[in-house]
């Protein structure tokens, strides 16, 4: 096996797949026709295993870190994913045991929740795409914006940025995924906010020749958006709460007012930062298993797998292709973050850094530190 194909294999086995996904992963992404018996050689060749279990202490401190980060809310089977991405062999058995040593209330809150759900029926992959806002972080500067696919649970896009209501970027968004993807959906649908107009008037330049013209973009309340706003209680229990914790207790002491610098700073210093946890969150969410339900119609399986496998589970996808110059048209009427924050206030801090030898860190509660340090030293020339 050439350096290419172990990297892949090693990459599918640390991201959790089993055997059998990994051969149709081969198959589709390198047509490489391999059986299960080879991979599973393969793999234990490289000192791959799925039975070989790391040493319970490291596993332990791992999950310890990630708790750290997690507001109380990280069910196990998110847990063990994350342990697989930290190159751990561990059970799930391992970790719900674990869980009930490192956080007993949490794990007594999430046994005692029921949630009721209505039913959702989407055709298939790009059947409907659903976007929105999250704004739980915005008093703080930080907009956020994303989309998930509808039958699939696929994230199509998950950003952090200076702004969710401005259209123009909101349309940014969406042409970067339909060049990305190499096509539009069938539809579309938000709430009736007006930073969705561009999006609306594209998908619909996109598909004015097309039979489903009509009904390609759908508006709603953003309660009836079930798609999307179930990833948001999920985002926030799992992503944005720690972080909401972190600002909220700059707050309270005193550090943070709302103003225009402090949101600024918090951009400067925290953006890059969330951006990442928001890419590390929209990965695992994609590569983890939907189980199955009863009661419901949607399919069960790995978003990433039901999104760009559907035959699997004999539906089709309604990707609809793209023209060129069509996109070229829209993107002239789209704009697109080029930095985290004010330019002023970029190059001011930027400038202060320098002078002090201040690299920004990977760690936000050194961040914090960052962040007070610019705060008092930009205040003082005011």
């Amino acid at each position: 096996m050439d350096d290419h194909c172990a990297q892949f294999l090693h990459k599918l086995f640390r991201k959790g797949y089993s055997y059998n996904e990994m051969k149709l992963l081969f198959e589709e992404n390198l047509n490489i026709y391999i059986s299960v018996r080879h991979l599973r050689r393969l793999a234990n060749s490289m000192g791959l295993y799925k039975r070989k279990q790391s040493n319970l202490e490291i596993c332990y401190t791992v999950i310890q870190g990630i708790l750290s980060k997690s507001s109380g809310s990280h069910g196990y089977r998110l847990v063990h994913q994350m342990c697989i991405k930290n190159n751990l062999v561990i059970s799930m058995e391992t970790v719900r045991l674990i869980l009930q040593i490192l956080d007993p209330e949490g794990v007594s809150d999430r046994l005692r929740r029921r949630l009721k759900r209505r039913q959702y029926i989407s055709r298939g992959p790009n059947y409907m795409w659903h976007m929105d806002g999250y704004d739980k972080l915005k008093p703080y500067g930080i907009a956020i914006h994303g989309c998930i696919d509808g039958y699939s649970r696929n994230i199509i896009w998950l950003k952090a940025g200076v702004t969710n209501n401005d259209p123009k970027i909101v349309a940014g968004h969406y042409i970067q995924a339909v060049i990305k993807k190499n096509g539009f959906p069938r539809s579309m649908r938000s709430d009736f906010g007006t930073e969705n107009k561009y999006v609306e008037q594209m998908q619909r330049f996109f598909h004015r020749n097309g039979m489903n013209s009509d009904h390609c973009y759908i508006y709603g309340s953003s309660t009836q958006n079930q798609r999307i706003e179930c990833l948001w209680a999920i985002f926030r229990k799992q992503c944005s709460q720690f972080w909401r914790n972190l600002f909220t207790d700059l707050k309270q002491h005193n550090k943070f007012d709302g103003s225009f610098l402090d949101q600024s700073l918090i951009r400067f210093c925290f953006m890059g930062l969330i951006q990442e946890d928001i890419r590390v969150f929209a990965a695992s969410w994609n590569q983890h298993k939907i189980r199955s339900i009863k009661t419901s119609h949607s399919p069960s399986g790995r978003p990433h797998i039901m999104y760009n496998m559907p035959e699997l589970y004999d539906c089709e996808d309604f990707l609809c292709d793209i023209d060129a110059d069509e996109v070229d048209v829209c993107l002239d009427e789209c704009s697109f973050d080029h930095l985290p924050c004010d330019e002023d206030v970029y190059n001011l801090a930027n400038i202060l850094m320098a002078e002090v030898n201040w690299i920004r860190d990977v760690d936000p509660f050194n961040n914090v530190n960052l962040y007070i340090f610019l705060r008092n030293a930009i205040s003082q020339e005011l």
